[in-house]
């Protein structure tokens, strides 16, 4: 069992993006609405926050989830707990 550091709900932020837009369309541009809910939920976290500006300037769907692995993958490594799907 890890020992999270900070814990926060961005599963939860990018779930309800799911269901309010339609993300599947990877090559459109992505939504300032998906990028708020997602910015929002970074910025609780000391050690995300700094992502907050890359999800500000991605411009597409496909932008944003190479963007959300290395989020992730920082989350992981730095011990935050994004909540469960």
């Amino acid at each position: 069992m890890a020992n999270w550091i900070e814990k926060i709900d961005l599963n939860k932020a990018i779930n309800t993006a799911t269901e309010q837009y339609d993300l599947s369309r990877h090559e459109e541009p992505c939504p300032n609405e998906v990028k708020e809910l997602i910015i929002a939920e970074l910025n609780k976290s000391q050690i995300l926050r700094r992502f907050a500006i890359s999800v500000k300037r991605v411009k597409s769907i496909a932008a944003l989830n190479r963007l959300l692995v290395q989020i992730y993958d920082e989350a992981d490594y730095r011990k935050v707990w994004c909540g469960l799907n």
